[in-house]
């Protein structure tokens, strides 16, 4: 499936999640155009890329409806960050705004969740990987877990290149490097943690033990 199948595909089943992610692009393509803010075109490039991975992965029904849409708002939440200004600010990216002064900023609370929310869309694409069960549905939720937390890392990795070439991205220091990525794992861990201790749904398990000794019967 090529990725204009696939984003064609998932906007059948989830047209108000797609409609918002062309309205993000709308909007991403107007602040580098009429705004003249060169950061957009980086942002444009790594939205689309997401886009179609997204599209592609969600392609035949592999991610609920929920997730579509949890995925749809972070990418709309991650530009609006990115290009936006913090408040009482000119030049200050919206990511920079301190919501406990000091202590917690908005992009930290973006990262967490926003990698909490990939590790449950990872999760869904794994299922078939692994069999029902009590040790499969941990590993599954880890295998996740991990997925979402180098998804993060790429990024960082993503805007550090782009940094190189634009002066005005303003990523930040490797302080800022740092905590981002603390708080992706933060974000995919209590995901992780939180899901793997609640188990499978019994009635799978017993399906799958079931299937299993009938085999070994027959």
């Amino acid at each position: 499936m090529t990725p204009g199948s696939a984003i064609a595909d998932v906007a059948g089943r989830h047209p108000r999640p797609a409609a918002l992610a062309g309205v993000t692009v709308t909007a991403i393509v107007v602040r580098g155009t009429i705004g003249g803010d060169e950061r957009a075109w980086p942002y444009l490039l790594v939205y689309v890329v997401l886009l179609a991975v997204a599209a592609l992965t969600a392609a035949g029904g592999r991610l609920s409806g929920r997730v579509v849409w949890s995925l749809s708002i972070l990418g709309a939440v991650h530009v609006t960050c990115g290009l936006a200004v913090a408040p009482g600010t000119t030049d200050v990216s919206l990511y920079e705004h301190w919501l406990v002064d000091g202590s917690l900023k908005l992009d930290q609370v973006v990262h967490a969740g926003g990698t909490a929310v990939l590790t449950v869309a990872a999760s869904q694409v794994l299922v078939g990987w692994f069999r029902p069960g009590p040790a499969t549905h941990r590993a599954r939720w880890c295998t996740a877990g991990l997925v979402a937390v180098g998804l993060g890392a790429c990024n960082e990795v993503f805007e550090f290149a782009m940094a190189l070439r634009i002066e005005s991205l303003r990523i930040g220091d490797a302080a800022n490097t740092g905590w981002d990525l603390a708080f992706n794992l933060a974000g995919a861990a209590a995901v992780v943690l939180c899901c793997s201790l609640a188990g499978p749904p019994v009635s799978r398990v017993a399906v799958s033990s079931a299937s299993t000794s009938g085999r070994s019967v027959g």
